[in-house]
């Protein structure tokens, strides 16, 4: 090598020339996806989405609830029975049993319990049996404290059945003097 000559001092890696570099290509101006910048891209996308979805659901998730129940009203159901004899009691609460068990047979009558229902048009149902010693028992239900069904139940195993309409808006507030 003489003095006049020389090697290049280039710091591009051997085999690329200008515009060759697989991160970017300013020569260009065009950009090209590598595996790097499209996994990158893909956890920013994926970030956002989540982010997005977490506030859709802070803000709009926790009115729907509350807004559902106070749509729909509720009526107070008074259930009574009296008489002589050992009964089995069942009340029903719109699809399912009111009472915890399902059935109940009370250590003493008269027995009566008060439950706020829905007024979504399921009618307050009680069913009472007697036992194999028979004797005399009756079921009543009141509906916003007001009589709505009665029912006697006599015999060895009689059966007697309480049911009412069910109301589909909660009771007239009266107004105060």
């Amino acid at each position: 090598m003489t003095p006049t000559e020389s090697t290049p001092t280039s710091t591009q890696a051997d085999g690329e020339g200008p515009g060759e570099h697989p991160e970017a290509d300013t020569s260009t101006g065009s950009w090209r996806p590598t595996p790097r910048r499209l996994l990158i891209g893909g956890i920013a996308l994926l970030t956002v989405t989540a982010v997005v979805l977490i506030l859709a659901v802070a803000l709009f998730g926790q009115d729907e609830e509350p807004e559902k129940a106070a749509k729909i009203p509720t009526y107070d159901v008074t259930y009574t029975v009296t008489g002589t004899a050992k009964v089995s009691v069942s009340v029903s609460k719109g699809s399912g049993p009111a009472l915890r068990g399902g059935t109940l047979t009370p250590a003493q009558l008269p027995w009566t319990k008060h439950i706020s229902m829905p007024a979504d048009g399921t009618p307050p149902t009680m069913d009472i049996l007697l036992g194999e010693k028979g004797g005399h028992a009756e079921c009543t239900l009141r509906v916003h404290g007001r009589p709505a069904s009665r029912s006697v139940a006599e015999g060895t195993f009689g059966r007697a059945t309480c049911s009412a309409p069910a109301p589909t808006t909660a009771p007239p507030v009266s107004p105060s003097p």
